[in-house]
């Protein structure tokens, strides 16, 4: 029992004997510990919102550095009558009706033949306006300009290019409505041509049919959105006369 007693008696003298520098850096934790615990907790959250605040800021600025004019188109007939309307500060798909416009126009181009030089270089450029390089359309469109066609009925090929049958006869192309889709990326056109000589006199008269493969590519310039508006191209054609 003795022992027992002694052992006690040791553990409370050491307890008693305590070190000095342990005991006063537990009071300074207990009485400062928490302070400097809620003075980095304070510093986290004031980093916190000035971060927040810096890009609220930052967003603010870049939204009042944008252009608050929101442009808008408006699509009229000859009449200048309304069509159709749309904001142009983002893209939109084309409408059809600017693309049947643009592809009746073109049959008109290319078809027409005319004694006035300047009008059918107009015609000539307009042309190949939705016309790319290597692209099916483009060789074929060649052939017709040129005249050098193997078909010699002067129909689906022409025998002589249109400034050279421009001394003999005239052709106007009348519409008959307006281009039909037939799929996403195909049209149907219906035509008919009239075909005069110097004089005036009707020669002949027939109906022509055409079918246009197209693509749509997103204009590059202002130069190409004056040129082609609908952003159209023609990659093929093929047509041929109806009886």
């Amino acid at each position: 029992m003795r022992l027992f007693s002694k052992k006690t008696d040791t553990a409370a003298a050491d307890a008693a004997v305590e070190n000095p520098y342990i005991a006063a850096r537990r009071e300074w934790n207990e009485r400062y510990g928490s302070y400097i615990t809620q003075r980095n907790i304070g510093f986290a959250v004031g980093l916190a919102g000035f971060v927040v605040a810096a890009i609220a800021v930052g967003g603010a600025v870049h939204i009042g550095s944008q252009s608050k004019f929101i442009p808008v188109y408006v699509l009229v007939d000859k009449l200048n009558n309304a069509l159709t309307a749309g904001r142009g500060d983002y893209a939109q798909a084309t409408p059809q009706d600017v693309v049947k416009a643009q592809l009746a126009r073109w049959i008109e181009d290319v078809r027409t033949v005319t004694p006035d030089k300047v009008i059918k270089l107009k015609q000539v450029k307009g042309s190949y306006a939705l016309i790319q390089d290597g692209d099916p359309a483009k060789t074929k469109l060649d052939t017709w300009f040129s005249g050098q066609g193997k078909n010699k009925n002067n129909i689906v090929e022409a025998k002589e290019d249109p400034f050279a049958r421009a001394a003999s006869e005239a052709v106007e192309v009348q519409t008959q409505g307006l281009p039909l889709p037939i799929s996403p990326e195909s049209w149907q056109y219906d035509w008919t041509e009239i075909v005069r000589d110097r004089k005036g006199n009707e020669t002949d008269r027939f109906n022509m049919r055409v079918i246009f493969t197209t693509k749509q590519i997103p204009p590059e310039s202002e130069e190409a959105i004056l040129v082609n508006p609908s952003s159209t191209f023609i990659t093929d054609f093929s047509w041929s006369r109806q009886f």
